[in-house]
């Protein structure tokens, strides 16, 4: 079976998968970050500048669970390739009546 040079459809699926997981994370992200900055907070309403250390607290968490989703995305969508490219495989091979 002879194959074009370049990506495999499955590596395209995986990547795109794992950009919408990425894309979706880290605008919840932001939307956390931007939450936990702007809402008065009862422990932190007399800091006037609590954003460092909130930055200082929030970050490794963005940061781990960020890798966790691109891993996360990596790890499944390759497996959602592999199924789609065998349904696909077994829909082409399959005989018309």
């Amino acid at each position: 079976m002879h194959r074009e040079p370049g990506l495999s459809v499955r590596l395209k699926l995986t990547l795109s998968y794992t950009g919408f997981l990425l894309l979706a994370s880290g605008l919840t992200l932001i939307a956390g970050w931007f939450f936990l900055t702007r809402v008065e907070h009862v422990g932190l309403r007399f800091d006037p500048g609590y954003e460092i250390p909130v930055a200082r607290e929030f970050a490794p968490v963005a940061a781990v669970t960020m890798l966790f989703m691109l891993a996360f995305g990596l790890g499944g969508g390759w497996i959602l390739a592999g199924r789609f490219e065998d349904r696909t495989a077994c829909s082409c091979a399959a005989p018309r009546s």
